[in-house]
């Protein structure tokens, strides 16, 4: 079973993915950018880093089976690991921007249990800044809150199964949530 987590930057989705790794023992779907690692990111994150060249051959191959563009950096999920995923008995989460769960249900027909995170913008910066982001990057991402928000409500206005999430509670709370609307550990 496939979890997909999308939500504005610093709204939680790689807190609570690594809560679900590792309190109640999903599986990652890799993501790959071109996005700098961030100070506080391991090598074995949630995302393998690629660079810009890499990412293009990966296109031009036909690897991909998702791809978006976020605060001008690439972001990719091969087609090889999403239909991995979602052969597995075991339950697999996703950290993917909005665009790629469209993406994965109006391409694919792939209906994923999905959620959307939703914190506050003044939340959102100050976890930015928490976790070390530049200002330049900061600012960056501050100006697509909006979009990806009022994205979000269009989504669901155009009747996608997708659940939203207020994310400003406890991040264990809400991976507990998650994990317990799995059908597969119930």
């Amino acid at each position: 079973m496939l979890i997909t987590l999308s939500g504005v930057s610093g709204s939680g989705k790689t807190t609570i993915t690594k809560l679900l790794v590792d309190q109640y023992s999903f599986s990652i779907l890799p993501s790959y950018t071109t996005r700098e690692r961030r100070a506080s990111e391991s090598p074995h994150s949630n995302y393998e880093h690629i660079d810009a060249r890499r990412f293009l051959e990966m296109e031009t191959s036909g690897e991909w089976a998702l791809t978006s563009q976020y605060a001008g950096n690439s972001y990719g999920t091969r087609r090889a690991d999403l239909v991995q995923a979602m052969s597995s008995a075991h339950p697999v989460v996703a950290d993917l921007s909005l665009q790629s769960v469209q993406q994965m249900m109006t391409e694919h027909g792939i209906n994923a249990k999905s959620y959307f995170l939703y914190v506050d913008k003044a939340v959102a910066l100050q976890r930015m800044q928490d976790r070390g982001d530049v200002p330049a990057v900061i600012s960056r991402r501050a100006e697509l809150y909006e979009q990806q928000t009022l994205g979000a409500l269009a989504f669901l206005a155009s009747g996608a199964s997708l659940q939203v999430i207020d994310a400003v509670a406890a991040p264990s709370r809400n991976a507990e949530r998650i994990a317990r609307g799995n059908s597969a550990l119930d």
